[in-house]
């Protein structure tokens, strides 16, 4: 078929569409249900257009590399994880996860599903197994698997910001590269070297920050009181290389500057409890900072005792840079006791309780999955986060929600967190 052939009604179709013509109605040839004339033409003259065009250019033919065989075991999950991917992803990558842990891929139907998702969710890399990288390929879809190649330190001059940035976080300790990364012109590579030396008790760095943070805050230890004597630097003289945080409103600079000294020194460096120290700490006029800045430490220098410290003195009172961290922080059986005894006690620490469940990541454990169900048909089901927590209700749940609960919420709830864990029963059974 040839550009030039010419479909009866083009003509007339071309002479509608001129500007100022007379000609109001086009001639019609398809059976669209658009009634403007404008409309009617412009769509006309496209589905003609195309059909003219028909056949006029070749088809190229594209050479593929054959699809290579599968080493892995594939999961019979097809149906199950078509449905996660259609209403619960949490669901789907918490199978991946599961599955690239036990060595399992996805079936080859969901496969052309998890190419396009991976950018946004990683965790479906590793479960695509050979057929779907080679997928990838032809999709172009770059996986950006992981690589353990990091670049040569004696490229430094040649290398770009992020890789600069790649060698510094995750390459091996360097005091003299990580010194020299601070003079970067970058921020980002400065503030990673900071982090990095901040980090290394041995570097000069370390040992400056703790210099100035024992200076700054004195633990007098005596046989019937103890006391803090706090002496805050200036801000002027914290160091220059030393990255600084938003300020806290209500603080003045020198409060500031308390707490971002503090936040960047190990909070076991005054080598005393670290609920001792929070009594001591609200006898100062700097109690704020203090715990502010200890708290920044704690998630900083990952400190397990004070993290549970924080988590049971401050329940609902953390601030927002480090509660999220720090409930990820304490251990299960801390987490759990503290968390059924708020939600028992039916008052307004519930709703913080309910805001902890929502920040904790890790499955719930089986006991507190099952205090978590009785809690919600107690209530009612009526609280906004509890939807969200099937996700990581443990499966010994799933016989506590065969019966029917009371109308309304309650019973919608249960009939939601019975779908889903269901599903998630089924996606965990496919790994056997």
């Amino acid at each position: 078929m040839s550009d030039r052939i010419e479909l009866e009604g083009f003509a007339d179709l071309v002479a509608s569409a001129q500007v100022g013509t007379r000609k109001a109605v086009p001639t019609r040839k398809t059976e669209f249900p658009l009634e403007e004339t404008e409309r009617t033409v412009l769509l006309e003259l496209g589905t003609l257009a195309l059909v003219r065009r028909a056949g006029s250019t070749g088809v190229r033919t594209v050479s593929l590399p054959p699809a290579p065989a599968e080493t892995l075991r594939i999961a019979d999950a097809a149906d199950a994880l078509e449905e996660a991917l259609d209403e619960s992803v949490s669901a789907a990558l918490e199978w991946a996860r599961e599955a690239a842990d036990r060595g399992f891929v996805a079936p080859t139907s969901v496969v052309s599903r998890l190419v396009p998702l991976v950018k946004r969710h990683p965790e479906f890399g590793p479960v695509l197994g050979e057929r779907g990288r080679w997928l990838a390929g032809v999709m172009g879809v770059e996986l950006n698997e992981p690589t353990d190649v990091l670049p040569d330190k004696e490229d430094w001059g040649s290398l770009d910001p992020k890789e600069r940035v790649r060698l510094v976080e995750d390459g091996p300790g360097d005091l003299e590269l990580f010194a020299k990364a601070l003079g970067d012109r970058r921020k980002e590579v400065r503030e990673t070297a900071a982090e990095r030396l901040i980090r290394m008790p041995e570097s000069p760095q370390a040992q400056e920050l703790t210099r100035m943070a024992l200076a700054a805050v004195v633990l007098h230890k005596g046989l019937l009181k103890s006391s803090l004597e706090v002496s805050p630097p200036k801000p002027e003289l914290l160091p220059k290389w030393m990255p600084q945080d938003y300020p806290t409103h209500g603080m003045g600079g020198i409060a500031n500057a308390l707490r971002d000294l503090l936040a960047r020194v190990p909070p076991s460096l005054w080598g005393e409890s670290p609920e001792r120290l929070l009594d001591l700490s609200k006898r100062s006029e700097y109690a704020d900072a203090l715990r502010l800045g200890w708290e920044r430490a704690t998630v900083r220098f990952g400190d397990v005792a004070w993290g549970e410290a924080l988590f049971l003195r401050f329940f609902g009172s953390l601030s927002p840079f480090v509660a999220e961290p720090i409930v990820n922080g304490v251990s299960e059986a801390v987490f759990d006791r503290e968390i059924v005894a708020r939600l028992r006690g039916r008052d307004k620490a519930m709703s913080t309780a309910f805001d902890m469940l929502r920040w904790r990541a890790a499955p719930f454990s089986a006991s507190l999955s099952r205090e978590i169900v009785a809690i919600a048909r107690a209530i009612g089901g009526s609280h906004y986060v509890l939807e969200s927590l099937g996700t990581r209700l443990d499966l010994s749940a799933l016989p506590l929600l065969n019966d029917p609960w009371d109308e309304g919420l309650a019973e919608e709830l249960r009939l939601k967190w019975r779908k889903i864990l269901d599903l998630r029963r089924r996606l965990h059974e496919s790994l056997r």
